[in-house]
């Protein structure tokens, strides 16, 4: 029985009169529906709904937490390093410090894949002892310890910490008594960030953000318009965007109800905004893989549906440019023959920019595969010597484009961006570089940098960081 109400599904595809059954919540493992719009679980009781998070977090800056973490320093046995002071040391590896000027960070929802670390001092604050949320703050702070400088002479054991985590976040889900809870999203996040810090382990920092993504699904839209589940559905859903992306399949984050009911109390953010351009994406390439399983006269026009909201998605993706504005890194002078890094007036516009790139890309990349598979319809009765032009304006348009991410990394990869940067430029970067390998030869010099930044990235911790997206879609 899976729990679904008013009938379970069993019920429902026999025909017979679902008994019903007392338990609040059931969690059963889930496998994406991607033809067919999942039906949302009724909220049943206040568990389900966690008030309390509504409460603590409904203010007019989602997501700021109402307890700010303290500095910390590692002077004691790490033993009786309480989960507050874990916490302190996740925030102060995490989240960028800025010394100067005017550069805007806002911890609500301009962020790629933090907002929810500044959550967690006011999460674990509220929880006892023993807690799933104090366990998993407790993995990634020794993971985070293992990885930086204090790892090179001690071994904290954030492994063993992280196995332990593991068995209480299966107790705690199986466990009928216990609905989904903000602690128990945030947990899961910490989880899979010490996942991607493992060696070889992104499939399963994929596996932490997919049943994470059916937590939330199981819930209706308007659970997450405010609070701290608001803070976290907002930190959580550029990941499973990417996600849905790498794996090539449709998202309920595409939906229009799950685009407009998390922001009815909150506008999104800019970069919020360009998130909910591209949700639909995942679906079309799903959609895409899917054509020649088709009837042709269905497999055609279904590629022409592709093509036409591909489009769509573009023109509201160029609607990006030009939004900020962007500098050459100060200080550096170039070359001739070398190019200068873009350096940004914000963070906010770093990540509107680079990601909006990577989406470019995607899209370029998709509709040329349209067409290399119905030639005859899509080629608009051009001749031969129009379409090689084409294709070569086609290959300069996308090699700019990943050009301008690799422009971009120096940016992300400063010192000042911690563990923060390294963990935003993961996805586009992987993008970018599936489109420098379609030229070894004359891409030589940036598929080299390439790898300088992946392992920068790697040497931040990392270890777990795919190749390409390719790559990471070969494990899921």
């Amino acid at each position: 029985c899976d729990g679904a109400m008013p009938s379970c599904t069993q019920c429902c595809r026999t025909g017979r009169k679902c008994g019903g059954y007392k338990s609040t919540a059931v969690f059963v493992h889930y496998t994406a529906n991607s033809h067919a719009p999942k039906k949302l679980l009724p909220l049943i009781g206040a568990p389900g709904v966690d008030r309390a998070a509504r409460r603590i977090g409904d203010n007019d800056h989602p997501g700021v937490p109402s307890l700010q973490a303290e500095p910390f320093q590692i002077s004691q046995p790490i033993d009786t390093t309480s989960p507050n002071e874990l916490t302190s040391i996740i925030v102060g590896r995490f989240v960028p410090k800025f010394h100067e000027p005017p550069f805007l960070f806002d911890s609500g929802t301009s962020q790629v894949c933090g907002a929810w670390v500044e959550m967690l001092p006011s999460i674990v604050a509220r929880a006892n002892s023993g807690e799933l949320i104090t366990a998993a703050v407790r993995a990634f702070g020794l993971t985070l310890l293992d990885r930086g400088p204090e790892g090179k002479s001690k071994n904290f054991r954030g492994l063993e910490a992280y196995v332990a985590t593991l068995e209480k976040l299966s107790s705690t889900l199986q466990s009928p008594e216990n609905c989904f809870r903000i602690e128990t999203a945030a947990a899961v996040v910490c989880l899979a960030m010490v996942e991607l810090m493992l060696p070889k382990s992104d499939s399963n920092t994929l596996a932490h953000f997919g049943g994470l993504g059916a937590l939330i699904n199981m819930y209706s839209p308007e659970v997450f318009d405010s609070g701290d589940f608001h803070a976290i559905f907002v930190g959580c859903r550029p990941v499973l965007i990417f996600q849905a992306l790498t794996a090539r399949k449709s998202t309920f984050l595409g939906r229009e109800e799950w685009l407009r009911a998390p922001f009815r109390q909150h506008s999104p953010s800019e970069l919020q905004m360009l998130l909910g351009d591209v949700a639909v994406l995942s679906g079309i390439l799903e959609g895409i893989d899917d054509l020649q399983t088709l009837a042709p006269e269905t497999a055609l026009k279904s590629a022409y549906e592709f093509k036409l909201t591909l489009s769509e998605v573009l023109v509201r993706l160029s609607k990006w440019e030009g939004q900020f504005e962007l500098k050459k890194k100060p200080g550096h002078i170039v070359s001739q023959r070398e190019l200068s890094d873009f350096w940004f007036p914000s963070l906010l516009a770093a990540n509107v920019y680079i990601h909006m790139w990577a989406f470019q890309i995607v899209c370029f990349t998709e509709l040329a595969k349209l067409s290399k598979l119905f030639p005859h319809c899509f080629c608009d009765g051009r001749s031969d010597l129009e379409i090689s032009e084409a294709w070569e304006e086609h290959n300069t348009r996308l090699y700019g484009l990943a050009t301008n991410i690799c422009q971009s990394m120096e940016y992300l990869l400063q010192d000042e961006m911690l563990l923060y940067g390294p963990a935003a430029a993961m996805w586009p970067l992987a993008t970018a570089y599936t489109v420098l390998i379609e030229d070894v030869e004359g891409n030589k010099e940036q598929i080299k940098l390439y790898w300088d930044f992946l392992s920068r990235i790697r040497n931040r911790g990392f270890l777990s960081v795919p190749v390409s997206t390719a790559d990471a879609h070969s494990r899921v």
